[in-house]
């Protein structure tokens, strides 16, 4: 079952993919094949569970269904409408970071700690910089975003450290990068300026991240 549900998956995806770069379709079908998207990855991670008799974790599902909302709210051009999608992804990253804590041992706290803050630091303070002229009244809601998704990828990173040998953990910390380029795509897009091919790069990376960090949870 599982298998048939990610043929659909795929399908949609690249179908999506597709429909982002014709402009002359209507504007309907990327919609709803961008709001198909987690619903089937949804039902894609519960079929493996099941086959693999792996508990469904309750924090991966509920990042998946905030990722639906997100992108259900985004579909819409109104800031309202963008501020909700922001808080959707914001609790799904947190559900994340709460399922990545599990994992971490004490090994963790040593330099690659430090390391790793001082990238992740340095990553936020250009994004900032750079998007700073154009947040106008969304700065706030924007730092805090920018903050629990750098910090999903913070704890993620620290988990590959824990376990270096776990094809998990680092299907995971590519999921959470992959999430963090796209957002980053989305900020300058929305905040600064449009460029070539901007919503194909931002859902290609956003829909990968999604599937990883889906997939890890079956990994050892």
């Amino acid at each position: 079952m599982s298998t048939a549900i990610l043929a659909a998956f795929i399908t949609i995806v690249a179908l999506h993919l597709f429909l982002l770069r014709q402009a002359s379709f209507p504007t309907f079908r990327r919609k709803l094949t961008k709001c198909l998207l987690m619903p089937v990855l949804i039902c894609y991670f519960l079929a493996v569970s099941i086959e693999q008799s792996v508990p469904a974790n309750g924090w991966i599902l509920a990042g998946l269904i905030c990722g639906f909302f997100g992108d259900f709210f985004l579909v819409f051009k109104r800031q309202s409408f963008f501020a909700l999608g922001l808080f959707a992804f914001l609790i799904g990253h947190l559900s994340y970071s709460i399922y990545l804590l599990s994992f971490l041992s004490s090994r963790v706290w040593t330099l690659w700690l430090w390391v790793s803050l001082l990238v992740f630091g340095a990553i936020f303070i250009f994004l900032y910089r750079l998007l700073k002229s154009g947040l106008g009244n969304m700065k706030i809601p924007v730092i805090l975003y920018m903050t629990i998704i750098e910090a999903m990828s913070f704890i993620a990173s620290l988990r590959v450290v824990s376990d270096p040998q776990s094809v998990a953990a680092w299907t995971f910390f590519a999921g959470s990068i992959c999430f963090l380029v796209s957002d980053s795509f989305l900020a300058v897009k929305v905040f600064k300026r449009d460029f070539l091919a901007s919503e194909w790069l931002i859902m290609g990376s956003y829909i990968l991240a999604q599937f990883l960090i889906c997939q890890s949870h079956f990994l050892f």
